[in-house]
């Protein structure tokens, strides 16, 4: 015979808690398990259960609370441990999050194994910039489930962040089957894409995502990077405004924007954007290098150094931003310090292409013929089609009484349509035979 259970007693309430929690009326429950409480002060199991409830009413701190008092009647409870670790994580608490989860694992090896808490993982490693660690961790996700969508995306977003870029579309390719009315996975297929080089692709899935969400300020930047590679610079124009439209307090935004007013010649309303972009982010050196670039396109080189000074101290190691100080530098004549500062960003990164050509040109006001040279011909290892680069390198040979070398650079300036053959000719000429 059924036994029958005792209205108001604990089994009973336990009984309506369960009932309470698939109905997901998460205020009700909560109610019981305060009765359940009252009889059972350190039932953790329920301390557990009622912060679990806080959670979906959005009382996280109240929550968290109750998990750490769980464990401390019952330190090596895994449930507790994993339910901590998801309240730290909306309380934006990365590592503590992922701490949490850790020892739940350690405790209860079977969540390793546990499609929802394995994404768990992979997400908060996403949160804390471990990318390496949340691709472990949704990879082992796909082997559990092939056909888990999100966790094919997750792969994509790790591989991203990781320029791995052919695999990232790989990964967003399967997410895309899997979840084709994902505009996220559209959006990031699309990214990698671009990063690739492939820029119709992403041009095609950038709109596809757009289709599915039109209201997304990221898919906007997307697509006005796409038309950027293809220098259609009014269409990126376009697709910017209106990314900033829906999201006028992007910082990356208002700088991508200046970058485009600087391709179409627009310098004043370039140095307007850029200064939106510095006063939302004061601590981004790539946002003051594109205001030094403005600043310079419109002859306020003073400016320009004092913000592209700021760029490199608040990123000493960005070559980028060093060599675009060293070459306003150069325009101002400060030849010494212009050398410095194009040299060590040639350190940091030896591709770098106009910091060759401008500590080559500061080494040819000093005098330095010699390593002016051999600046140029770094230079031209990187573009040895570069007007500039044979010019300077005329120039170098015309100083340096290299009539024959001087010829063949003024030559190879006049099949590229560069108006500086016959002035470089001219001096040429006067070179003694």
């Amino acid at each position: 015979m059924r036994r029958l259970l005792h209205a108001g007693g604990i089994k009973w309430w336990r009984f309506i808690v369960k009932r309470q929690r698939k109905r997901e009326n998460y205020a009700g429950c909560l109610e019981t398990l305060e009765k359940i409480l009252k009889m059972e002060p350190r039932d953790a199991g329920a301390l557990v259960q009622a912060g679990y409830c806080l959670r979906k009413l959005n009382r996280t701190e109240e929550a968290l609370a109750l998990f750490q008092r769980a464990l401390e009647i019952s330190p090596n409870y895994g449930d507790a441990h994993a339910n901590l670790s998801l309240a730290y994580r909306d309380l934006g608490r990365n590592q503590e999050a992922i701490d949490s989860l850790n020892r739940a694992v350690r405790i209860q090896p079977s969540l390793a194994k546990n499609q929802f808490w394995l994404y768990m993982l992979g997400l908060m490693r996403c949160s804390t910039n471990e990318w390496e660690q949340a691709l472990v961790a949704f990879t082992e996700l796909t082997k559990l489930n092939s056909q888990y969508g999100d966790a094919w995306h997750g792969v994509g977003s790790a591989n991203f962040n990781l320029d791995r870029f052919s695999e990232a579309v790989t990964a967003y390719e399967y997410a895309a089957k899997l979840n084709p009315k994902s505009a996220d996975v559209q959006c990031e297929l699309g990214a990698s894409y671009l990063e690739l080089g492939r820029t119709k692709e992403g041009l095609e899935h950038v709109r596809r995502s757009i289709e599915l969400d039109p209201n997304r300020p990221a898919t906007h930047y997307r697509l006005s990077q796409a038309y950027c590679g293809l220098q259609d610079w009014q269409n990126a124009l376009a697709a910017n405004v209106r990314a900033l439209e829906l999201a006028p307090e992007s910082a990356s935004g208002h700088h991508a924007l200046s970058c485009i007013y600087s391709e179409l010649g627009r310098h004043e309303d370039a140095v307007q954007a850029a200064e939106a972009a510095v006063r939302t982010e004061p601590d981004n050196a790539e946002f003051y290098t594109q205001l030094a670039r403005a600043l310079s396109d419109l002859g306020r080189l003073e400016q320009a150094k004092d913000a592209a000074r700021k760029a490199a101290g608040l990123d000493p190691q960005s070559a980028y931003a060093l060599g675009y100080l060293g070459y306003i530098l150069l325009e101002l004549h400060d030849y010494n310090e212009a050398l410095a500062a194009c040299n060590k960003s040639r350190q940091l990164n030896p591709n770098q292409f106009e910091a060759h050509l401008n500590a080559g040109e500061a080494y040819l006001e000093l005098g330095r013929n010699d390593e002016a040279l051999s600046a140029f011909f770094a230079a031209c290892k990187i573009k040895p089609g570069d007007a500039n680069v044979h010019f300077d390198l005329g120039e170098v040979y015309t100083r340096t009484g290299q009539r024959e070398k001087a010829l063949l650079e003024c030559q190879r300036l006049e099949k590229l349509g560069d108006p500086r053959a016959s002035d470089l000719a001219k001096r040429i000429g006067s070179v003694p035979m």
